[in-house]
C-alpha cells in the first residue's frame, strides 16, 4: 500500500464571473432578470476531484433549474474537469435549496486529463426582490459536511486523497431600490385631438426605450423608439404604422427598456 503523503501540491483558487442576457445592465438588475454565476477552477493539475458548497440569500436569488428531466432542481456542469469519469458531470452530487439558500456539487474523475483551469459549473439565478443584496460565496464548514474541498494526484505512486488549499472568492449581487425612471413618465396632451402629438417624456435618459401602442382589440398600432438613446421623450403623431391617421377611442401604451422594465397605460384619441 503506497504510504500517505504529508504534503499538499498547492493550492486551487475558484473564482466567479457574473453574466446577464445581452442588454441587461448588471448595476441595474430588477425582479424577473436571469444571471449567470460562472465558477471558474485554477491552479488544479490532476484534479481528481471535490465538491463546493455555496449559500445565497433565497430572499434575493433563486436557483433555475438547468435540467428539468431530473428530480430536484440542478446547476449546470461545466468543463472542467476533463478525463474518464467516475461518474457524469453533476451525478456525484447536484442539489440545490432554494429555501435554504444552499447549493451542494461534486465531481470526480479517474485518470485527470491535462489542464489545470476551467468552468467547473453555471449557476443560472432568477432575481425575485429588489432593493436588497446577496452574497454568494463558498462555506467550509465541516461539522455540517459543507466543506468545499479538492483532491489532487500528486504522482503516479501517490494516495489520491491529497487536499490542495482552497482559495474562496465571494460576490455580492446588488438589486437596487429604484430602477430607472420610467414609473415616473409623463404622457401629454391626454386625450390628444387630431393635429396634436403625444408626447411620452421623461423617461429614462441613457438607455434604449420601446414605445409600443396598441387598440382596444390587441392590435399593435405603432411601435417606436426615441430617436438617440439619450433623449428623455417619444412623441407620436397620431398615426399607426402605416402612416395613416387612428381613430378616435382609447388605446394602451407600453413603454419598456432594455432590462424589462415597463410602464403601463391610456391614451385617449379625439377627433
Amino acid at each position: 500500500m503506497p504510504t500517505k503523503a504529508k504534503k499538499t501540491s498547492g493550492r486551487i483558487e475558484l473564482s466567479f464571473d457574473l453574466q446577464t442576457l445581452a442588454g441587461v445592465d448588471i448595476n441595474e438588475l430588477r425582479v424577473g432578470n436571469i444571471i449567470y454565476l460562472k465558477i471558474y477552477v485554477r491552479d488544479a493539475k490532476d484534479y481528481l476531484g471535490g465538491e463546493i458548497h455555496l449559500s445565497f440569500d433565497p430572499k434575493v436569488l433563486q436557483v433555475v433549474d438547468a435540467d428539468n428531466t431530473k428530480a430536484g432542481v440542478q446547476i449546470q456542469p461545466g468543463d472542467f474537469p476533463q478525463g474518464s469519469l467516475n461518474y457524469p458531470p453533476g451525478e456525484l452530487k447536484n442539489e440545490v435549496d432554494n429555501l435554504l439558500g444552499k447549493i451542494d456539487y461534486a465531481v470526480a474523475v479517474w485518470e485527470p486529463e491535462q489542464g489545470n483551469e476551467g468552468i467547473l459549473a453555471t449557476v443560472l439565478f432568477k432575481v425575485i426582490s429588489c432593493g436588497a443584496y446577496s452574497k454568494v460565496g463558498f462555506e467550509f464548514d465541516s461539522e455540517e459536511n459543507r466543506e468545499t474541498m479538492f483532491i489532487e494526484r500528486i504522482g503516479e505512486e501517490q494516495p489520491v486523497d491529497q487536499q490542495p488549499e482552497v482559495l474562496p472568492d465571494e460576490i455580492t449581487i446588488k438589486v437596487p431600490a429604484v430602477f430607472n425612471n420610467l414609473e415616473k413618465a409623463l404622457v401629454y396632451p391626454n386625450p390628444a385631438y387630431k393635429g396634436q402629438e403625444v408626447t411620452f417624456t421623461q423617461i429614462t435618459t441613457d438607455k434604449q426605450v420601446t414605445l409600443r401602442i396598441y387598440n382596444l382589440a390587441g392590435e399593435l398600432v405603432i411601435e417606436k423608439q426615441k430617436e438617440k438613446e439619450r433623449d428623455s421623450q417619444i412623441k407620436w403623431n397620431l398615426k399607426n404604422k402605416d402612416n395613416e391617421h387612428v381613430a378616435s377611442g382609447i388605446y394602451i401604451y407600453f413603454l419598456r427598456d432594455v432590462n424589462g422594465s415597463i410602464k403601463k397605460g391610456k391614451v385617449g384619441v379625439v377627433k
